[in-house]
């Protein structure tokens, strides 16, 4: 690992992540409420289910990163819902 690998935040901030527009935010712009629910579910599953099986600890560090970062999402997506209710 050097220098630089340390400041990268692969879970959050990934570098490939910044060349235009995040994906995630055309996949929320494109679904309704419902689909994008279905989407984070889905997605939070995935990381659960693959957890430990790619070999390293780090993979396994960020795929529990990335389970947060989806709960995160879904969260906000309930908040802002139930804010219109």
């Amino acid at each position: 690992m050097n220098a630089e690998d340390v400041d990268v935040d692969i879970v959050n901030n990934p570098p490939h992540y910044k060349k235009g527009i995040e994906t995630i935010k055309i996949i929320r712009a494109k679904l309704t409420d419902e689909e994008y629910k279905g989407y984070l579910k889905g997605t939070i599953l995935k990381y659960i289910t693959r957890i430990g099986l790619k070999g390293s600890t780090q993979d396994e560090k960020n795929d529990a990163g990335k389970i947060v970062w989806y709960s995160i999402k879904l969260e906000e997506l309930l908040r802002e819902n139930n804010n219109e209710e």
